[in-house]
């Protein structure tokens, strides 16, 4: 399994993931992907750049302040001649600031930026991600059954998962959430989005406020590893008709329970077993399938053949975006 590395910022929730090269410095976090001071070279570890790791340090930390690389699966800190130093378990990593070393990481290891940023290395393996949204149903606890068991059967292909239910999922939650799972993500991971609740013409209810298209893949831009999205909503289509199609970011799938005009029906069986006929479809799915497979397959699968799916297929649910490889049951998680 790939090891990747964790930073995790002392004194704060914050951390970021790294799989390869890694810049960290003061700009501007929209500009994460590229190279901070064009104008300086680019050291060639650097060259597959991953991420960047915004601080600010009270203005004390320089633009390209230092860079994390990996060689096999080691992973080096290096300073990047900046005005105030780098500090690894409290020595300066290049004093003189002529000919900058890397310096190998270890667990628990301690990076001192100015300003008294501490950054705490971990090492561990990649892991999937998920956030599953629970805002709302017409039927009492459809939202929430659907997410749990969605929860259960990703948990054992390997995901962490992130739950919001009720009035936790607002819309500032799933931001915060989105950016927090930005950083944790890495190429090698998976996230995987879902959202059950009410839509409209404009988007996602959440809460009394609208997450729209355009606002969602902005936000999944960030993330650095395929992505599904499943929207068990009413009106879902939106997010894949023609004027948001070309919004979708490279490496994301998006499924939704109905197209732009149509209803999202949920089961009006037992409370118990409550859930949208669309989510119940999937889930079904995913448990006949523990092996490696392609989402796309679930969406073609679907048959008017078969009296549940003839339901399903009556909300004229829609598919658009990249392949999605779900992954192998493997042993059960405990979050």
């Amino acid at each position: 399994m790939a090891k990747i590395l964790i930073l995790h910022q002392k004194g704060s929730n914050r951390n970021i993931a790294v799989s390869s090269s890694l810049q960290v410095g003061r700009l501007n976090p929209d500009h994460r992907h590229s190279w901070a001071v064009p104008e300086r070279e680019q050291p060639p570890e650097f060259a597959g750049l991953e991420a960047f790791l915004y601080l600010s340090g009270d203005g004390q930390i320089s633009r390209n302040h230092l860079g994390i690389a990996r060689d096999n699966e080691d992973y080096y800190v290096l300073d990047l001649n900046s005005l105030n130093g780098t500090y690894l378990n409290g020595v300066n990593i290049n004093p003189e600031k002529r000919n900058p070393q890397p310096k190998l990481l270890h667990q628990g290891d301690t990076i001192r930026l100015p300003g008294a940023v501490d950054l705490e290395v971990k090492l561990t393996e990649f892991m999937n991600y998920a956030l599953l949204i629970a805002a709302d149903s017409d039927n009492p606890l459809a939202a929430q059954n659907d997410a749990e068991q969605l929860a259960q059967e990703l948990i054992q292909r390997k995901y962490a998962v992130h739950l919001l239910e009720g009035t936790n999922a607002t819309k500032q939650a799933v931001r915060d959430k989105l950016d927090e799972i930005s950083c944790l993500t890495v190429p090698e991971s998976k996230f995987f989005l879902y959202f059950h609740g009410h839509g409209s013409c404009d988007g996602l209810k959440l809460g009394e406020q609208t997450l729209n298209p355009r606002e969602l893949y902005k936000k999944l831009k960030n993330i650095r590893a395929p992505t599904a999205v499943v929207l068990e909503a009413c009106h879902a289509g939106i997010f894949v008709e023609e004027e948001n199609k070309d919004k979708i970011p490279e490496g994301v799938l998006v499924l939704t329970a109905s197209n732009s005009d149509n209803f999202a029906r949920e089961s009006n069986s037992q409370p118990a077993n409550y859930g949208g006929r669309f989510t119940r479809a999937l889930i079904s799915y995913i448990k006949e399938h523990p092996e490696q497979f392609n989402l796309k397959d679930f969406y073609r699968s679907l048959s008017e053949e078969n009296r549940n799916q003839a339901k399903v297929l009556l909300q004229e649910p829609v598919m658009e975006g990249q392949t999605y490889l779900m992954p192998r049951v493997t042993s059960v998680l405990r979050f």
